[in-house]
């Protein structure tokens, strides 16, 4: 039998498990979907049982499709800037709130206030936002004491299932450290400044270590479950953004990918952290020893579509719901006839940073029709994503090429549109929704010393297609994001009013 790679990847909607050989080849992938819940407007969370339910159920069907094979170490990853509360014995106390929960913005506010914009930012590598585990965290202090003082740890989605396969608890890595927003990046430790001002039980913080280590082994309630030798290494592993970095095939300084899916990110691998040169953008640490990752994230990307389809009657779309949505828009003008949208369906991070940011459609006339409001979506996502490039240049990141992942890339007029308003060439993985998988495997094969070091990375992250940049449609979309850089603060106030009265009752918002 053939020595293999597993990695879990933990997701907002599914739990992935795929298996990988030394070769880089992928052997068998499985899903199982679940749906977040939003219990109220910016309140996103998930039952963490859930997660290890979906993880068990894909791991079996991912194995039934490759039974030759023996794993011989474990990568785990999962979503970032969330709050998994557990106890000492690895109970969850409540649901996890998910890194789209915003209830926690007066918590952001407090932290800005009393240690100031520009020192959180340059000793987190972030912005204090309702985004980050944070504010979330000092949230629960305030309305939920009673699950804070039942938790011993604080940890993320990749922790948990970690947990759950070891049973060792309360341990984290450098990448979902940092995108707590209480590491200081420079000293690669927890920070006691930010702890303080915001009022967290230091208690709940996990032991940072590093991505590609071993973290433990295989126990046997779990080895039943999923199934797996008992005794099989896990690593430590890695949040999505650090092994889909990794998976992307991005471990050396200056390489640049962008992950397109329900949210969408840009990042570019860079070995020194300095905060004062892209101040509307985030670092975090990479999976590399010493790496760390300039990044940029739109709120909702790939979400944007899923909510045009819901429009349309379409709950749960199909393949052949997107392609027969992207027909519709393809067939419209470049330029969607002058009609532009605001993608922001959930507030918007980088580069506005504003949680009461609202989608818009601008232009909109009687001449609209389907198609002109499908294409204004994918053409608005882009321009979003390409006012984030703009600011990593204005920061000295200089691609020749961005590496494309994630479900969204499948779109072959999405990526015509991004590569035009990128104005370079934008390389297309062949495995788009394996690349987080991709990343947690290489981290597996380092930690267990079955791979001979992250160079290794390059045969995980074959290339299917180059897509380059036509000239009169970056012409087009260049006069648009002219357009597009001044709706945003011609329509921030209006924005916030609106949020305003879409503020729950007094008694929902106890501690803001």
């Amino acid at each position: 039998m053939n020595d293999c790679l597993l990695a879990i990847d933990v997701g907002t909607t599914a739990a992935k498990v795929s298996l990988y050989g030394l070769d880089g080849g992928l052997l068998a992938a499985a899903a199982e979907r679940y749906a977040p819940v939003r219990p109220r407007d910016g309140w996103c969370e998930q039952d963490p049982e859930v997660w290890w339910r979906s993880v068990c159920v894909a791991a079996a069907r991912c194995m039934r499709e490759a039974p030759q094979v023996r794993v011989a170490s474990v990568g785990v990853s999962g979503v970032m800037n969330g709050v998994v509360l557990v106890d000492e014995h690895g109970r969850s106390v409540r649901p996890a709130l998910l890194h789209a929960d915003l209830r926690s913005a007066a918590q952001a506010r407090r932290l800005a206030a009393q240690v100031g914009l520009e020192r959180v930012r340059a000793i987190t590598g972030h912005r204090p936002e309702p985004y980050y585990t944070s504010a979330k965290l000092a949230w629960l202090h305030e309305v939920e004491p009673d699950a804070v003082r039942q938790a011993r740890w604080c940890i993320q989605a990749k922790d948990y299932i970690r947990g759950r396969l070891t049973g060792a608890w309360g341990q984290t890595d450098p990448s979902d450290a940092s995108l707590t927003g209480m590491y200081d990046l420079r000293a690669g430790r927890w920070s006691p400044d930010i702890i303080a001002s915001l009022g967290i039980a230091d208690r709940l913080l996990p032991r940072v270590l590093a991505s590609g280590t071993i973290s433990g082994a295989v126990h046997r309630e779990a080895a039943d479950a999923l199934p797996l030798p008992v005794g099989t290494p896990v690593a430590i592993g890695a949040g999505d953004g650090a092994c889909a970095t990794v998976g992307a095939g991005a471990v050396s300084p200056g390489d640049t990918y962008h992950y397109l899916g329900g949210t969408s990110w840009i990042g570019s691998l860079t070995p020194a952290y300095v905060p004062e040169s892209a101040p509307d953008l985030s670092v975090f640490s990479g999976a590399t020893p010493g790496s760390h990752v300039l990044y940029g994230t739109v709120q909702a990307a790939g979400s944007c579509i899923d909510w045009l389809l819901r429009l349309a009657g379409v709950g749960r779309p199909t393949d052949a719901d997107l392609a027969e949505l992207e027909r519709i828009a393809a067939a419209a003008p470049e330029g969607a006839k002058g009609l532009l949208f605001l993608p922001y369906l959930e507030g918007e991070r980088a580069p506005i940073w504003d949680p009461s940011a609202r989608g818009a459609f601008v232009g909109l006339t009687a001449s609209h029709g389907r198609g002109e409001v499908a294409r204004a979506v994918y053409e608005g996502v882009a321009l979003a994503l390409g006012s984030v490039l703009d600011r990593m240049r204005e920061a000295g990141a200089e691609p020749a090429t961005v590496r494309l992942i994630g479900g969204g890339a499948r779109s072959v007029l999405w990526r015509r549109i991004l590569a035009a308003v990128y104005g370079r060439p934008v390389a297309v993985l062949e495995r788009l929704s394996e690349a987080t998988g991709a990343g947690a495997a290489v981290i597996a094969g380092i930690a267990a010393g079955l791979l001979e070091g992250w160079g290794a990375a390059g045969r995980f992250a074959p290339i299917a297609l180059v897509e380059e940049p036509e000239a009169e449609l970056a012409r087009t979309y260049a006069e648009m994001a002219a357009i597009y850089a001044r709706l945003y603060p011609a329509l921030a106030d209006t924005f916030r009013a609106l949020a305003a009265l879409q503020r729950p009752p007094a008694h929902a918002t106890q501690g803001q």
